[in-house]
């Protein structure tokens, strides 16, 4: 748990590019399966044209959940 989210304005490109020296480098994105990647592979991450559609529930705050199943302390923001 040391790593924690980059939250970035939605018009953001991120690329990542790796050292020329990396080796044995998996990307995982979501919980998938992993993709092996060298520095020949160059990732971009933006915001995608297709909205993602979540379920809300009511008395249910997203974060509250969030905290709770990562026994994370400190109040709402």
């Amino acid at each position: 748990m040391t790593n924690r989210p980059l939250i970035v304005p939605d018009d953001v490109e991120i690329t990542i590019r790796l050292d020329k020296d990396s080796s044995d480098i998996i990307l995982t994105l979501d919980g998938q399966k992993g993709l092996q990647i060298t520095e020949k592979d160059v990732i971009t991450v933006c915001k995608s044209v297709h909205p993602m559609l979540l379920i809300l529930l009511p008395d249910r705050h997203y974060f509250d959940v969030l905290k709770a199943k990562l026994r994370w302390s400190g109040g709402r923001v």
